[in-house]
C-alpha cells in the first residue's frame, strides 16, 4: 500500500439506499487485514452484506461502533500500513469534524437550529471482557455489545457470552458461510427448526410460541441472515452446513423438524452421526416424490414488486388472512430483493428442474432409527399432500384439511401440539 491510508465507507446497495446499520465489526482495531477480506456486516432494509478490506495492511481506526446506523457514504473505517497509526488517528479526527459540520448543517437547513456535538467515544471502543470470552463471542455469534459483565469490575466472561448466546440471534462460520440461528430458553427438550425455500428462521415464530423447553430456529444458506451462498447450493451441500452448524452449537440430542426444502435438509441431518436425534418431523416436505409446482416457485422467483409477491404468498395458504404481516413484509423484502432473487434462484436451479424435484430422500425413511411424523396440509398447492401415500408405514401421518403448504402457520396450535407430543395419528 506505500504508505497509504485508506478510507472504508458505508456502501451504497441501491438507488433508494441513504443508510445503512453497522451489524458487527469482524475484526478488532489494529487487526491485520488483506484486500477483500470481509472486516464488518452492514444490514439495510432488504439486504445484508460484508464490508471488505480495500488494501492490505491493518484496521487502524474504526470510526462507528456495532448497532450504529450511518449514512451512505460516510467513512466507518480507516485502512493503511501498521506503522501510520498516527495519521490515521489525525485523519479519523478530521473525518468526525467534517461529519459533525456536515450534520449541523442539515439541521440548521431543516430545523433552523444548531445541534451540539456528541459525547466523544474512543473509536474501536470495545467493551471489557476476558480473552477466552472474546473467542467464544466470535464462535457463536455474539455481539459483546449490550451484555452486562459479572466478572470483575464488571468485565464480561464466557458464562456472560454464553447465557447471551441463549437469548440472542446469532451465527456460526462453515465453510466461509455464516450460518445464522436464534436459540430461545434452557430447559430440555431442544427443537431445532429449519424453514422452507424463500422463508427464513422468523417464520417459525407461531410454533415456537407453542413449544416447550428450549427451541433454535436456523436461517438455510442463501436465506435471511445466511450468507454469502455456499459454491454448491444443492440439498445435500445445505445439509451438510446445518449439520455442522449444529455440531458447532453443541446442543446435544435434539427434535428436528423442518418445512418443505427445509424438511429434506432436516431429513439428511439426521443421517449425520454427529447430530443426535430424538424424532424427525417433516412438514409439507419436499424429497418424498418428484413432483412439485413449478410454475410456482417461477412466479416467486418473478416476484419483482411487492404486489406480484403476496399474490404468490397466497398459494401457499387456504386462507391468506392468517400470514402475520411481518411474515408477509420479510418474505417480500427477500423475494423482491435484487440480491437475495439471485441466491435463491441459484437455489432452485440446484434443488428443482421445472416440475420436478432433483433430490429424492424417501428410502431413508424406510431405514430411519428415530421416530418420523409427517404434516400436511390437504390444500398444498406447492408439493401435494397426496405424495403421502408414499411413505413408509412407520411414519406418523397428520394430514390438516383446510390446510395448505404454510400448515404450520395455518394450524400453528395444533402443529406445535403433535411436535410436542400431545397429540398423535392422523388427521381426517
Amino acid at each position: 500500500m506505500a504508505g497509504k491510508l485508506l478510507k472504508v465507507g458505508m456502501p451504497n446497495l441501491g438507488h433508494t439506499m441513504e443508510q445503512g446499520k453497522l451489524l458487527q465489526w469482524l475484526k478488532e482495531k489494529g487487526a491485520a487485514v488483506k484486500t477483500g477480506e470481509p472486516i464488518a456486516v452492514v444490514e439495510t432494509d432488504k439486504v445484508t452484506v460484508e464490508i471488505e478490506a480495500p488494501g492490505d495492511g491493518a484496521l487502524l481506526e474504526i470510526l462507528h461502533a456495532a448497532d450504529e446506523v450511518v449514512k451512505v457514504g460516510a467513512t466507518v473505517a480507516i485502512v493503511g500500513p501498521p506503522d501510520a497509526a498516527e495519521a490515521a488517528r489525525d485523519l479519523a479526527a478530521e473525518i468526525g469534524t467534517a461529519e459533525l459540520a456536515k450534520a449541523k448543517r442539515r439541521a440548521t437547513r431543516s430545523t433552523g437550529t444548531v445541534i451540539s456535538a456528541p459525547t466523544p467515544r474512543p473509536a474501536g471502543h470495545r467493551p471489557l471482557s476476558s480473552p477466552l470470552a472474546r473467542r467464544v463471542a466470535a464462535d457463536l455469534g455474539v455481539s459483546l455489545e449490550g451484555i452486562a459483565g459479572t466478572g470483575p469490575d464488571g468485565i464480561i466472561t464466557r458464562i456472560d457470552v454464553e447465557d447471551a448466546a441463549r437469548q440472542r440471534p446469532g451465527y456460526v462460520v462453515i465453510d466461509g458461510v455464516r450460518i445464522a440461528y436464534e436459540r430461545r430458553g434452557r430447559a430440555p427438550p431442544t427443537t431445532v427448526l429449519i424453514h422452507g425455500f424463500g422463508a427464513n428462521r422468523r417464520g417459525w415464530a407461531p410454533v415456537v410460541a407453542g413449544l416447550s423447553g428450549t427451541t433454535v430456529t436456523i436461517d438455510l444458506p442463501g436465506h435471511g441472515d445466511s450468507y454469502p451462498m455456499p459454491t454448491e447450493p444443492d440439498i445435500e451441500a445445505m445439509a451438510a452446513m446445518i449439520a455442522a452448524a449444529l455440531a458447532k452449537l453443541e446442543l446435544g440430542s435434539v427434535h428436528l423438524v423442518g418445512h418443505s426444502l427445509g424438511a429434506a435438509v432436516a431429513l439428511l441431518v439426521s443421517e449425520n452421526s454427529a447430530i443426535p436425534v430424538r424424532s424427525l418431523s417433516l412438514i409439507a416436505p419436499a424429497g418424498i416424490a418428484a413432483e412439485i409446482n413449478g410454475g410456482f416457485i417461477s412466479d416467486f422467483l418473478a416476484s419483482i414488486d411487492a404486489d406480484k409477491a403476496r399474490q404468490a404468498l397466497g398459494l401457499l395458504l387456504t386462507d391468506a388472512s392468517r400470514m402475520s404481516a411481518a411474515f408477509v413484509t420479510e418474505t417480500v423484502a427477500q423475494m423482491t430483493g435484487q440480491a437475495s432473487r439471485a441466491a435463491l434462484q441459484r437455489i432452485a436451479n440446484a434443488c428443482f428442474d421445472n416440475s420436478r424435484q432433483r433430490w429424492i430422500g424417501r428410502g431413508l425413511l424406510e431405514k430411519a432409527k428415530v421416530p418420523v411424523r409427517v404434516i400436511w396440509g390437504r390444500d398444498d398447492r406447492v408439493i401435494p399432500a397426496s405424495q403421502a401415500a408414499a411413505l413408509p408405514p412407520t411414519v406418523d401421518v397428520h394430514i390438516f384439511a383446510r390446510a395448505g403448504h404454510l400448515v404450520h402457520i395455518e394450524r400453528a396450535e395444533a402443529v406445535a401440539a403433535i411436535l410436542s407430543g400431545r397429540e398423535t395419528g392422523a388427521k381426517p
